[in-house]
């Protein structure tokens, strides 16, 4: 009995050991890791920033049985050995960098330590001949031509994208990256930027998808046009496991408001990236997949220029817009990662970026006005058209530095919607300003902060 006790608490301990932290490192303590005086310095510093719940685990092991102990400490050793790998990996191509040798900084993060293995956990796309259906049905909407395509498009800024979310460690970006596109036309129609439920299509999507294992956007688009069914997030929350489907004790967040009129692959042509950015300008984000590989997983920030080996897409995500260098790529490993969860990747087919990119269409059901619309969503101060603002006031870091009064007015762009913000936190030359009736809402140039999703 104690033989199967002691067997069962190694396995609980070294899963336990898997599960990396969710809170948020400094960037300054990220390069006081990656300039540490010593690979052993560095360790300790990274354990504490990054796995603080793990430090007291294998301390608190000490005290069980002996091959529970050495079962520990080789994990570690591992773990240490793949950091010290990653950390001279990363220290090699900053130097690159500063050099003008590439685009973009490396970091150390939550994969610094984790095999190969452990990293799969983290993507999760499956594209084999058995996820296609030719049966996919789109009502095409007049493409717009090559010269009406904007030299720029962020629809992070337009207040369209709901904030970075994680999957953790279930191999679901294939979820993920489907609901961006959902949510930007769930805001266009109601007006409202409400996040939407991942885990109905991890429980409820099937055949040839493989839950926490692999799937494939287009299925997800499949089940909505099929059952005309999606939740929020907040009703049928992520548990990162596939559960029972229970899509019949959950309100439906569309009934009544659009509906998935189709869905279609982007036709690159002679020029995929052309025809990327029109789908992306035309209908909202777009699902890509490509390959990724350990030089993605170090990202910190800059453009993306691509890994050095190509095997096939792995991994899904989200193209919410671009300007004249690169894509602005929505992930979902949390905005611990990279640029606050995004990652600007160079304006052309990368890993293969291109190849796999869907989007979607909707239609209002008929009847729908968001005026009426009495669910309680989050929503901006009159209807879309009558507040152009918020997303530039937003952009100016407003939703930040002026809480109180973006949450009067701008509530759904800057995703103050849960009445945490009071009165109280208006800061006092705008209250001098409202008591003197002359404040006119933010002002350009006033308390911008570096939006990393620029």
């Amino acid at each position: 009995m104690n033989l199967i006790m002691d067997k069962n608490l190694l396995v609980i301990l070294l899963s336990f050991q898997l599960v990396p932290s969710v809170c948020r490192v400094d960037e300054k303590v990220r390069n006081n890791i990656l300039h540490a005086r010593s690979y052993a310095e560095a360790f300790k510093m990274y354990e504490e920033a990054f796995e603080p719940s793990d430090a007291r685990v294998w301390s608190g092991a000490l005290h069980f049985n002996p091959q529970i102990k050495k079962e520990i400490d080789n994990k570690r050793k591992r773990k240490q050995q793949k950091f010290i790998k990653n950390v001279r990996q990363c220290n090699k191509h900053n130097k690159n960098f500063h050099e003008g040798i590439t685009g973009y900084t490396q970091t150390v993060n939550m994969f610094s330590t984790m095999e190969e293995e452990e990293m799969k956990m983290y993507t999760g796309l499956n594209i084999s001949e058995a996820m296609f259906d030719d049966t996919m049905r789109v009502k095409r909407q007049e493409e717009p031509l090559q010269s009406d395509i904007p030299e720029s498009i962020n629809w992070v800024q337009k207040g369209y994208v709901t904030k970075v979310k994680a999957q953790l460690q279930c191999g679901s970006c294939w979820t993920f990256s489907s609901i961006v596109p959902l949510e930007y036309a769930y805001k266009k129609i109601t007006g409202n930027l409400v996040p939407l439920s991942e885990q109905v299509f991890l429980d409820c999507v099937t055949p040839d998808v493989f839950g926490c294992r692999a799937g494939f956007p287009p299925k997800c688009y499949r089940y909505v046009t099929q059952t005309g069914f999606i939740a929020t997030a907040e009703s049928y929350p992520y548990k990162a496991q596939v559960l029972p489907c229970r899509i019949d004790s959950h309100p439906n967040a569309m009934a009544g408001k659009f509906e998935l009129s189709g869905f279609g692959k982007v036709k690159g042509g002679d020029d995929p990236v052309q025809a990327v950015m029109s789908a992306v300008v035309n209908y909202g984000p777009v699902v890509a997949a490509c390959y990724i590989a350990n030089d993605f997983h170090a990202y910190d920030q800059g453009i993306f220029d691509g890994s050095h080996i190509f095997k096939g897409p792995n991994h899904a995500m989200a193209i919410v817009g671009y300007d004249e260098n690169a894509w602005l790529v929505k992930n979902s490993w949390g905005e611990d990662w990279g640029m606050d969860g995004y990652v600007h990747m160079k304006r052309r087919n990368i890993g293969g970026l291109l190849e796999y990119a869907y989007y979607i269409t909707v239609e209002k059901v008929e009847g729908y006005n968001p005026l009426e619309d009495k669910d309680g969503s989050c929503r901006d101060e009159g209807s879309e058209s009558d507040n152009v603002h918020c997303s530039y006031w937003k952009s100016l870091g407003h939703c930040e530095s002026k809480k109180w009064y973006m949450a009067k007015i701008c509530a759904a762009t800057c995703q103050l919607c849960d009445g945490s913000v009071t009165e109280t936190e208006e800061d006092e030359e705008d209250q001098a300003n409202k008591d003197k009736g002359t404040d006119k809402g933010p002002r350009r140039g006033r308390g911008r902060r570096r939006n990393r999703a620029e």
